[in-house]
């Protein structure tokens, strides 16, 4: 980023924010009962690295976010083996599929060990008993395994030398799949929502949209550990320290065929107060340079904040979605000319 005039510019765009963000004093506490926090964050695997969580139509009708499984090949696999046998109509389904990964792929390792790292989980589809029924139809049983004190039969999907591909049906009617070593974890280690990070997490949860049909999770622990020698040192140098959480969720823009068309951000992040004060500057600071890219802006950018969590909500074009979410690990492709996309 250049210097000088640059500079100068995103110091007014940083003061511009805090003035006209909505500033919110309080002191939350454990949000584990009755969170408005997305289903989908509330069942992510207490062990998780990263989540990418879609509205299904969404997904069926644009390919590309399925390149974000592309390090995972048999994640990819999976899911389409189940889509043909399910014959989901994306049109006007509420399901949506979230895609976790436990450790991120250094890119060295072997496809049997990659395996163990990624659960599919399929949730909140109009008629679940559908999903379940073709499960059982499509794959025959095999065991069983316990998680949240639920015994729950497991179906084989495939079997490639040691990887087992297994899906089940838990308490609350999700389906999940993966390698039985990714379904051990998920049963031995809980969900988000069930530990230590819960408050902080879905206290983040709770400033995204529930219904954005592309929305995601990061541990920034695992981001600095897992993406550090991948961002760029001055993000990874600047990046906040002490937080638990990282939300975020887009709603993209109606109009497809219009590059420029702005895209609705949420970004939310959780954690200690010490480092959600850090996380403030850190979001302002992000948001100004990407304003800096040159879109015109809709929508003023609304910031945020409270004792143990920060978030923004920002208009933002196809370049500027880029340079935000990239600068915490995420991907952002852009979906190709088409019809207009659905209403979330």
């Amino acid at each position: 980023m250049r210097m000088g005039k640059a500079a100068g510019g995103i110091n007014r765009v940083v003061a511009g924010l805090v003035l006209m963000g909505a500033v919110l004093v309080s002191f939350p506490g454990c949000r584990t009962k009755g969170s408005k926090a997305p289903s989908w964050l509330q069942s992510t695997p207490a062990g998780c690295s990263m989540a990418l969580s879609g509205q299904v139509g969404w997904l069926l009708e644009n390919p590309e976010f399925q390149s974000a499984m592309t390090r995972l090949p048999l994640a990819e696999q999976t899911l389409d083996l189940f889509l043909k046998k399910a014959k989901i109509h994306p049109e006007g389904e509420t399901g949506r599929v979230t895609f976790f990964v436990f450790d991120i792929p250094k890119g060295k390792e072997k496809t049997e060990d990659m395996a163990a790292d990624f659960l599919l989980q399929f949730d909140g589809f109009k008629d679940p008993r559908a999903l379940q029924m073709a499960l059982a139809e499509s794959f025959p049983p095999e065991g069983s395994l316990v998680v949240d004190k639920k015994d729950c039969p497991l179906f084989v999907m495939m079997d490639i030398n040691k990887v087992k591909i297994r899906a089940l049906v838990d308490s609350q009617q999700r389906i999940l799949m993966g390698d039985l070593r990714a379904l051990g974890r998920r049963a031995n280690q809980g969900t988000i929502g069930q530990g230590p990070r819960a408050s902080h997490a879905l206290g983040a949860g709770e400033w995204i949209d529930a219904t954005a049909p592309i929305s995601g999770y990061v541990n920034p622990d695992a981001l600095l550990a897992g993406f550090g020698n991948k961002l760029p040192s001055e993000v990874a140098k600047e990046f906040p320290k002490g937080l638990e959480s990282l939300v975020w969720s887009v709603t993209p823009a109606l109009d497809r065929n219009d590059p420029k068309a702005p895209h609705r951000l949420e970004l939310a992040i959780g954690g200690s107060p010490e480092g959600i004060n850090q996380a403030s500057h850190w979001i302002q600071r992000l948001v100004a340079g990407a304003s800096q890219l040159g879109a015109q802006q809709q929508l003023a950018p609304v910031l945020m904040q409270e004792r143990t969590r920060v978030g923004i909500r920002y208009s933002a074009s196809n370049e500027q979605l880029k340079a935000i979410l990239g600068s915490f690990g995420q991907q952002w492709t852009p979906a190709g000319p088409g019809k207009k996309l659905p209403k979330a």
